[in-house]
């Protein structure tokens, strides 16, 4: 995509005496938009990656506490759990143990994601250029002696 060009006069001259020169540079070739860096996408996904894990933590939340109500239900159906248990305190028992492993991966999986996005999102480029701070030392000379002087920007 073409821009424009830019076009350098030599100022020492004007242009109307002789030794006066313009000179067209090449056009530039990228535009603004396109050189600036894409800091939108980036946030997104670690938006979207973000919130998948907030959705993966929260069905590990939903599957420990279905894990926990299970084996709460198989122990009222087992003498000596997880012994001598009915068929009830059996299928129970089943039901506890898969909602555990479902709330384990839901756990690993929307922390890993929820910390992905956190990473992502933090480490987008910034949107405006920042200020970079600076460093003035001046010496000093006095009739009593000398000595710096130092000032600074954050």
């Amino acid at each position: 995509m073409t821009v424009g060009a830019l076009v350098a006069i030599n100022s020492s001259a004007s242009p109307t005496q002789p030794g006066a020169t313009t000179e067209a540079l090449p056009p530039s070739t990228e535009s603004s938009r396109d050189s600036a860096p894409s800091t939108g996408s980036q946030r997104t996904l670690g938006l979207v990656v973000g919130g998948v894990g907030i959705v993966g933590l929260a069905a590990g939340t939903y599957f420990g506490l279905r894990s926990q109500n299970k084996e709460d239900e198989a122990k009222s159906n087992c003498i000596n759990y997880p012994t001598n248990c009915s068929s009830e305190g059996l299928a129970a028992n089943d039901d506890a143990k898969s909602a555990a492993g479902y709330a384990t991966a839901g756990f690993i999986v929307g922390g890993a994601a929820l910390l992905g996005g956190i990473l992502l999102y933090a480490t987008a480029p910034s949107e405006e250029p920042q200020d970079v701070g600076s460093l003035r030392v001046d010496p000093m000379v006095g009739s009593n002696g000398g000595g710096l002087s130092v000032a600074g920007r954050w």
